[in-house]
């Protein structure tokens, strides 16, 4: 983000805009307020229960009984009759079979179908007929989906498929279109673009969907979709019938063996979700998962409807059946309205049931079909006694964004329409709704809406409430087609509720809209027809001033004031109720007061200080305000993408046509508000602060309970309440008036983007800086508004820039922003965008002498207004001018200029003390001054790195060589300008540019740094506090950067004792910051600098190194540890433990306590012991026996377990192999044949172990002669196990013979001499033993030959 310096913006003005944007903020926030209608619905996250409703007074409120005034309130316009062409009545009378009628809302037409023909003509004026009568049967059903993409010519822009009994054809649509209406003259193509057979199958309804498939439903129950693609495949022809509701098996089991199938007669898609549904005429309902790309199907779930009606029965406690069956209809409920309830069916009776196809109602893909919600219709509450009620008659139905349509039957003549929706009671914890009731003459034949509701103000995700978009929707049209033609009426907004209440002109009636919808939403709504209706914008402003109430200042007794509605309560909609609660209708400014009275009020409550209650008027404006920048106001406003060059392109979200709706409307509520200047007029000079503190105390003084004992004097209660009226109005008056100059920005960042769009903002971006760039990435219309005004002037800059040469646009485009933006192009930025001119012609003049005289003239200019110049820019200018030298002496200068008493410079030397706020300011001003040059080295500093593309021997393009390259030195350029920088005097600056170098790996070159506050810049580094636990990640990591730095520093200097002692302190520093490895690293480290203090004649430091060294071997047992901790099962005491270990350096006591002997770690525990040179036998020959039974333990082959033990055996015998004490060879063998007895390993396999470890033939023999002699009777404790000693041993013999010169030639013959005795003994135990023992023949045999082999190599 680019730092501006804070004297870019007046303060006064920036607060006053963030304290507007907070209210703008507010009311969007509350705006969002609105429940899904899962949780309207009260829904259980599980689907144990299904809830209810339809059952209170509350869910379906009498408007007239509460609000009398409003009981003519109209929901719905005028009807628009068009009666059925007159050449089509007469066709009637030839029908020999069927007719049937419906409505395409999407091309404006209304169709009709007589036997075997079919009629279409325009619904809105009843012209444009046309007909199509190349079928033999009767149609069974009709319908209009879009087609595939890429499969027909671009004029077929519809389907037509039509369904008989014998035949499926599908025609192509299109139009003749004109400006005003696309779809002006239909045309039906002439011949079929498909055609295949029904099998004898009615298709009843046909139902496409928005990637081009179709769908029928069948009379015998299934599922079908044509298939149709541009040719013919190897295995599919361009057209052809798929079922999906039958499998392979159903075409092998004959007709007579299944059951009667129940006829599909509806189907419905939901393209938010990729879902499915079938109704049949039995009323069972299927789930088809249409997959998340929407090209598969898939059959997910099913219910019946005596399952649906027996569940409806259960919950609602309603035991006629007849009110939840038979279904007449279904209706999507897409993402955009609801997310836990996916589907929605009507019967008969008009009760509503709620269905979802997820469990738990998470989002994912359809897997259930579950109620969960029985909606009763108006009629069945306590209080409806004398009301209409539906009764058994609904035939059509109709549900809608939240408004539901019942075309119920009164006789065969009429027909009543009942509208149900909630759009007058939106931000309510439950579904509360209106209705009324429509008489139609004749029977409805089908009902529909038109596809006209497309809205600016629908932002994606939950569609909110009508009263927040209808600003910007249009009014939504419904067609209704019965036999004397079709009926057009618009469902009426609030807001058009409003206009009729206004035109009626009575007091009483304006007065009662605004006791519905509360002072700010009514006010609300006055403003929009104050803004965009000249007719009623007078009649719209006296409401809004008349009855959008007064502030007041109130004191609350208890918090917060406004407490949360009870889901289970009953709205009143009486004089002085409230409708909802959505937090725009209740709007408070902080207390006037901050004490708190310390007492209790009368009733026990603490008495809060005072608070400021805005009135509608106020709020009604930020909310207004709030709708209308709704849809840019957090959305970027800028999209990247990569160009074929891979170049990053920048291009606006909002086109030019919606900016300027966008800006047309906001500029009309700022003319609304400037022809009304009492409203947002600037508030007078505030009184003193000693006096409102006065007044505020003796308000608080007179609510203390000891003085509402007394009655306190009528002049002073009111005089009190006076002034608190009056100082209302003032806050108010300054709120609005901070609302003002929002309005005002708004309009201006506006036109300046939309002036931008127009000369195609991608150039312009392209111009701009990097930092610019980067800024403008993420920006939305709120930062430019609020915080964007630097932005703005250097999008201004670069959009004259554009023009530079171009003097007649150049002038219109000043005169243009001078006209729509004045505020963010004045006076003031003349001569910057002149010092501009002279950097960008520069450029152009190839006159070195007067390309730097132009270049100094810039400078000179600047240097007049850096407290009003983007300096990031400037310097931006400079540097594509290769003028690094005025990017130096500019951001000096204006570092010097904002800070002329070096306070920052005191501020940094003192530690940056909070309480310092001046010092705080002046030091982010001038590191936002140093930051252009610092951005500049780091510039020169990577192109050193960088490879020129030139430098390759390999030509961009064919064709003879061209003319060398100029070769830049960068490494010298670089060089060049760091000692430009490095020469100059301010002390803070070279501070600041010492830590550039280290961030930028620049140690080494800032070590060889001359300058007199480099010393005393690594001085105050070293001596900081080393606590480096305490500090914050982003703290830690810059001070280790530098203490990293500082002992390589003194190291470098030889100063060898300070850099031990860092390095020491840092290993020895406790935190999380080094894990233990490094602890390790730097302890090495300082056992060489303490050693080269000893080599340079430093004695006193002899034992610090002693200490080093011993910590360094304690260290490595640590890390010995660590890992063993590792290999652990994941634990939280182990790791507990492991954090611990990482976090220091331990002693030797600590490791063996805590850890080794905590864990059972014998190999670590041996490992402290051997280190402290502690010898304890019997605990060594423990630790011993548990490290073997722990590898002997583990399960896996005889094999691998052997490998195992030996290589254990290897590694410690290289650790301990030297010492008997702590590897005592006797006790392992013995414990380790015991083993190999047990298991029944390779009879050598131990001491030939051994051997490798390094015990010699000599040892190994004494060893086993000992353990014959002892006669310990585990020998002949295991079955076939006594001669394994006599076995081990001669193996060690026959080894031997193998390699006699695994024994020095010296002592062989004493060896062999050795043998013979213990051969001889061997044999004699062997003659001695039990002769039935196996293989005691054998073993003897064996060490008699044993016994004649040595004899012979003594000879």
């Amino acid at each position: 983000m680019i730092k501006m310096a804070a004297s870019h913006r007046n303060s006064r003005e920036s607060e006053a805009l963030e304290n507007a944007c907070t209210q703008v903020d507010t009311q969007l926030h509350s705006d969002t307020s609105q429940l899904e209608l899962g949780r309207l619905l009260g829904l259980q996250q599980n689907h144990t229960h299904t809830t209810v409703s339809g059952v209170r007074d509350v869910d379906y409120p009498t408007l007239s009984m509460q609000l009398p005034a409003l009981s003519g309130l109209p929901y719905v316009g005028s009807f628009k009759h068009t009666p059925l062409p007159p050449e089509l009545v007469e066709h009637f009378d030839q029908m020999q079979c069927n007719c049937a009628m419906g409505v395409f809302p999407e091309i404006n037409r209304a169709w009709l179908t007589i036997d075997s023909n079919l009629y279409i003509w325009n619904y809105e004026d009843g012209g444009d007929l046309a007909f199509f009568d190349g079928l033999n049967e009767v149609i069974l059903s009709v319908g209009l989906v879009r087609p595939k993409p890429g499969i027909f010519q671009d004029h077929v822009v519809h389907l037509l498929v039509l369904c008989t009994t014998v035949d499926i054809v599908i025609l192509g649509v299109s139009f003749t279109s004109s400006s005003e209406d696309p779809f002006m003259e239909m045309h039906l193509l002439p011949e079929p673009l498909f055609s295949l057979p029904s099998d004898n199958i009615g298709m009843l309804e046909i139902r496409g969907t928005e990637n081009g498939r179709i769908f029928l439903a069948g009379d015998d129950g299934c599922l079908y979709e044509i298939g149709y693609q541009a040719e013919d495949g190897w295995f599919h022809r361009k057209c052809r019938k798929i079922n999906h509701s039958s499998s392979l098996m159903s075409y092998l089991i004959p007709s007579f063996l299944t059951s009667k199938p129940d006829s599909l007669c509806q189907m419905t898609v939901d393209m938010s979700r990729n879902i499915l549904y079938t109704l049949s005429k039995g009323g069972s309902i299927e789930v088809y998962d249409l997959g998340g790309d929407g090209l598969s199907t898939n059959r997910v779930a099913g219910i019946s409807v005596d399952y649906i009606v027996q569940r409806a029965i259960q919950y609602s406690g309603k035991n006629d059946r007849n009110l939840f069956r038979p279904l007449i209809s279904m209706s999507v409920i897409p993402q955009s309205e609801a997310m836990q309830v996916h589907l929605l069916a009507v019967t008969k009776a008009g009760v509503r049931l709620y269905f979802t196809t997820t469990p738990n109602m998470v989002k994912s893909r359809p897997t259930i079909l579950s109620l969960v919600h029985v909606r009763l219709p108006p009629g069945h509450t306590p209080s409806w006694s004398t009301g209409p009620k539906i009764g058994v008659t609904v035939h059509q139905s109709l549900c809608r964004q939240g408004t539901l349509f019942l075309s119920a039957k009164e006789d065969d003549q009429m027909d009543y329409l009942w509208m149900i929706d909630s759009d007058m009671f939106p931000f309510q914890n439950c579904l509360i709704e209106s209705r009324v009731i429509i008489p139609v003459n004749g029977r409805t034949w089908a009902l529909s809406e038109r596809e006209n509701t497309w809205n600016r103000a629908h932002l994606g995700g939950l569609l909110p409430p009508k009263v927040v978009t209808q600003h910007a929707d249009l009014q939504r049209e419904f067609v209704m087609v019965t036999a004397q033609g079709t009926y057009s009426f618009v469902k009426l907004k609030p807001v058009d509720q409003l206009r009729h209440v206004l035109e009626n002109g009575k007091e009483e009636e304006i007065s009662a809209f605004f006791q519905l919808h509360k002072d700010a939403q009514a006010c609300a709504m006055c403003l929009i027809l104050a803004t965009s209706d000249d007719q009623m914008a007078h009649l719209a402003t006296e409401a809004y001033f008349r009855f959008g109430g007064e502030p007041c200042i109130t004191f609350p007794q208890s918090s917060p004031a406004v407490q949360p509605t009870n889901t289970m309560a009953s709205p009143s909609l009486g004089l002085g109720s409230q409708p909802y609660s959505s937090p725009s209708q209740i709007s408070t400014m902080p207390p006037v007061s901050t004490t708190t009275m310390g007492g209790q009020g009368t009733l026990g409550k603490a008495i809060l200080g005072p608070e400021l209650v805005l009135s509608g008027k106020h709020n009604g404006l930020c909310l207004y305000l709030a709708r209308l920048v709704r849809p840019l106001w957090k959305l970027p406003l800028l999209e990247f993408r990569r160009s074929h060059a891979n170049e990053e392109l920048g291009s606006s979200r909002v086109t030019v046509d919606e900016l300027l709706a966008f800006s047309k409307e906001l500029c009309n509520l700022k003319q609304f508000l400037d022809a009304n200047p009492q409203l947002c007029k600037q508030p007078e000079k505030e009184a003193s602060q000693q006096k409102d503190h006065n007044l505020h105390r003796q308000m608080l003084d007179f609510m203390r309970p000891d003085t509402m004992a007394t009655s306190a004097p009528l002049q002073l209660q009111q005089n009190m309440q006076a002034k608190y009226r009056t100082e209302a109005r003032a806050m108010e008056q300054k709120s609005l008036h901070e609302v003002y100059q929002l309005v005002v920005m708004c309009c201006e960042c506006a036109s300046l983007w939309r002036l931008l769009c127009e000369a195609q903002v991608s150039q312009v971006i392209g111009r701009l800086s990097a930092n610019v760039k980067l800024q403008l990435r993420s920006i939305t219309f709120c930062d430019l508004v609020v915080q964007g005004k630097g932005v703005c002037s250097e999008l201004i800059r670069t959009l004259l820039d554009m023009y530079i040469g171009d003097v007649h646009m150049t002038d219109t485009l000043t005169a243009r922003l001078r006209e729509t933006a004045p505020c963010l192009f004045s006076e003031d930025d003349a001569t910057i965008s002149k010092a501009h001119e002279l950097i960008s012609l520069s450029k152009r003049n190839e006159d070195l002498h007067v390309r730097g005289t132009m270049l100094k003239d810039s400078l000179k200019l600047l240097s007049r207004v850096t407290g009003k110049l983007n300096l990031t820019t400037t310097c931006q200018e400079y540097y594509f001018a290769h003028y690094y030298s005025g990017i130096i002496n500019l951001c000096i200068c204006a570092a010097s200029q904002a800070d002329k008493k070096d306070l920052a410079l005191h501020y940094y030397k003192k530690g940056s003390p909070q309480d310092d706020i001046e010092g705080a300011t002046l030091y982010d001003q001038r590191l936002s001054c140093y930051e252009p040059i610092l951005s500049l080295l780091t510039t020169l500093h990577k192109a050193c790195f960088r490879i020129s593309v030139s430098q390759s021997p390999v030509p961009l393009e064919p064709g003879p060589p061209g003319p060398p390259a100029p070769q830049i030195d960068h490494e010298a350029e670089f060089e060049e300008t760091l000692s430009s920088v490095l020469r100059s005097q301010d002390e803070l600056f070279h501070y600041v540019l010492y830590t550039w170098m280290i961030q930028n790996d620049l140690k080494f070159k800032l070590i060889h740094v001359k300058s007199p506050f480099l010393e005393q810049f690594l001085h105050q580094c070293i001596e900081s506090d080393l606590k480096l636990s305490a500090l914050a990640p982003e703290e830690l990591s810059k001070k280790l950067t530098i203490l990293d730095l500082l002992w390589r520093y003194y190291e470098r200097v030889k100063n060898y004792g300070s850099a031990a002692n860092i390095l020491g302190r840092l290993a020895e520093g406790e935190g999380s910051h080094f894990n233990l490895g490094e602890r390790i690293e730097y302890l090495s480290r300082a056992v060489m600098c303490a050693k080269s203090v000893s080599v340079t004649g430093h004695s006193s430091d002899g034992s610090y190194l002693h200490d080093l060294q011993d910590k360094m071997e304690v260290a490595r047992i640590q890390l010995m540890i660590l890992n063993e901790m590792g290999n652990l099962p994941s634990d939280p005491s182990v790791d507990e433990a492991i954090r611990i270990l990482n976090g220091s350096l331990m002693d030797i006591s600590t490791l063996y306590g805590q850890f080794a002997d905590e864990f059972d770690l014998h190999e670590c525990k041996l490992a402290i012991l051997h280190c402290a040179g502690h010898y304890d036998s019997g605990l060594v020959e423990t630790l011993w026996r548990n490290i073997i039974k722990s590898v002997i333990d583990e399960d896996c082959t005889v094999e691998e377990r052997m490998r195992k033990v030996e290589n254990k055996l290897l590694t410690l015998g290289q650790l301990y192999g030297q010492t008997e004490r702590y590897f005592p060879v006797g006790y392992l063998i013995k414990l380790l044949e015991i083993q190999s007895c047990r298991l029944e390993w390779n009879e050598g396999f131990i001491q030939q172990t051994f051997r490798k470890v390094g015990v010699s033939l000599e040892t190994l023999l004494d060893i086993y002669n000992k353990l014959m002699q002892a006669n310990d009777p585990i020998w002949s404790s295991h079955d076939n196990n006594p001669l394994h000693l006599f076995w081990v041993v001669r193996v060690l013999v026959d080894d031997f013979f193998a390699k006699p010169d695994s024994v020095p030639i010296r002592e062989r013959n004493r060896f062999i001499g050795q043998l013979m005795s213990a051969v001889s003994d061997f044999i004699i135990r062997l003659q001695t033993m039990d002769p039935s023992l196996p293989h005691l023949r054998k073993t003897l045999n064996d060490y008699e030959h044993l016994q004649s082999r040595l004899s012979k190599m003594t000879h």
